[in-house]
């Protein structure tokens, strides 16, 4: 429920969800310039000790009049929108709260784009909005969410494609699949990380507690995905939709031998009913032809991406017990 504003001397970019994952790294993006000044209206105060020099305020994506405020003041030429709840499990336990900030927060925003002038609105909606496919999966593949959080994502991703429609607004939507990076705390790739990194510490007994590890997954280095949201804002075209993937398909199960490789412990690999879904995935790869015909590509492979979360778990346990 997140959003900040962010100024350029050059372009005025607002950002939602700016606290957040991948909100946080595209305004470290967007904030090389010292020059730059940088304010960011937050649902909870944790943005300020990660980017110097900027302003943190309160607030709350499904404050209307607020939103309204700010585009009339700042009068952004481009909206990053990344505020959302993104937990999958979570998403089981309360839905409608995925729905309030997902869709209503949403809706609130392009209500107060299209009441004040057009901005370039860059969406984030999600792969999980796919049925899952045997070969990646194109723009144009079927949408079948398999879960809450995946059915709040293609209602985000159709409002706004039909307020782009009715409203003549320049919206682009994009479809991330598994973005990772060492400062994400949940998904898998944090979660085995977390837990090999407590075994070699002594704080853990050698036994790593696994959900599903037969899901075939896509998994993009948060550099690369930003790499990627910046190609999108610069060369895409308003009304496209945009996979945002390596296109290569990995296990959770192969996900899981590279971090152990990495340890130099024994470990064994147990199954947790607890860390089981009501329903998974089995094979989500996107296809990513029509990003990469914008000149974008990955540049960091899988093995770099792990070794680094890996890694930002020990030196974090090891910062805790000091």
């Amino acid at each position: 429920m997140q959003f900040a504003i962010c100024w350029q001397s050059l372009t005025r970019y607002l950002i939602t969800g700016a606290s957040g994952f991948i909100g946080s790294h595209l305004v470290e993006k967007l904030t090389v310039d010292p020059s730059q000044r940088v304010t960011a209206i937050v649902h909870k105060n944790k943005f300020s000790r990660r980017v110097k020099g900027m302003a943190v305020r309160q607030g709350d994506m499904l404050d209307k009049r607020r939103l309204l405020r700010l585009l009339k003041v700042t009068r952004p030429e481009t909206i990053f929108h990344l505020a959302s709840l993104t937990d999958i499990p979570a998403s089981w336990a309360d839905p409608q709260a995925y729905f309030d900030v997902n869709v209503n927060g949403t809706i609130n925003l392009l209500e107060a784009v299209r009441k004040e002038f057009s901005p370039l609105v860059i969406i984030s909606c999600s792969s999980a909005e796919y049925a899952p496919s045997d070969a990646p999966l194109c723009e144009d593949a079927p949408l079948i969410p398999s879960n809450p959080y995946g059915v709040s994502k293609l209602a985000q991703d159709q409002i706004a494609d039909v307020y782009a429609k009715a409203y003549s607004l320049n919206i682009i939507r994009v479809r991330p699949f598994l973005i990772y990076a060492e400062r994400m705390e949940k998904g898998v790739c944090a979660d085995i990380s977390r837990q090999i990194a407590l075994i070699e510490s002594g704080g853990q007994e050698e036994i790593l507690y696994v959900g599903n590890l037969t899901p075939i997954v896509d998994v993009l280095d948060i550099r690369d995905a930003i790499d990627g949201f910046m190609t999108i804002c610069n060369r895409g075209k308003p009304g496209e939709v945009y996979n945002l993937s390596s296109g290569k398909g990995c296990s959770i199960q192969e996900v899981a031998n590279l971090l152990l490789s990495l340890s130099n412990k024994k470990i064994e690999v147990r199954i947790d009913e607890k860390k089981l879904r009501p329903k998974d995935h089995t094979r989500l790869v996107g296809d990513n032809s029509r990003l990469r015909s914008l000149g974008w590509s990955q540049q960091i492979p899988l093995e770099i991406t792990l070794k680094q979360i890996l890694n930002f778990w020990r030196q974090r346990l090891q910062s805790e017990r000091s």
